[in-house]
């Protein structure tokens, strides 16, 4: 299905930030910016989700590499088959990531039918909700990252 965006994601009508995709709840502000952009740049899509503005930055010409890091498995999975559906397999490295300023493991606490609304947390609450990740420090991220250009990070 393609989104007002331009990029075709996968149906996933259950969830609401699918919906906020496809309908442009989120707005042009950073659409243009990617869409525009002429200086080469690589791009960082920390919380990537769905995949909304890697799939974008990743078709302007001028974007040398996207990295995109989702840590919930589930949404992770979705963002690879979006990844495959533009045909941008290539362009876009996926990661299992959470990030944050210590490495090792941690627990995303995820919504029901909201994805966008994931968030680390404490692995000693008691709720069904919570899915182990891997966690990593931002500077983990320099071997994806094509030397000489300037980076552009969405959190």
């Amino acid at each position: 299905m393609r989104s007002v965006y331009g990029v075709y994601m996968v149906p996933n009508w259950g969830d609401e930030t699918f919906k906020f995709c496809i309908t442009g709840s989120y707005g042009k502000d950073l659409f243009e910016l990617l869409e525009k952009k002429s200086e080469p740049f690589v791009f960082i899509d920390i919380g990537a989700n769905q995949g909304l503005y890697s799939l974008i930055a990743a078709n302007n010409p001028s974007c040398a590499h996207v990295i995109a890091l989702e840590p919930v498995k589930v949404t992770f999975d979705i963002l690879e088959r979006n990844i495959q559906l533009n045909r941008l397999a290539g362009r876009i490295t996926a990661l299992r990531w959470a990030i944050s300023d210590r490495s090792g493991e941690a627990c995303v606490l995820k919504a029901e039918n909201h994805s966008g609304v994931a968030r680390l947390s404490a692995p000693e609450l008691d709720s069904t909700n919570l899915e182990p990740v891997d966690v990593h420090v931002f500077d983990d991220l320099a071997r994806f990252m094509p030397e000489g250009h300037p980076v552009f990070v969405k959190i």
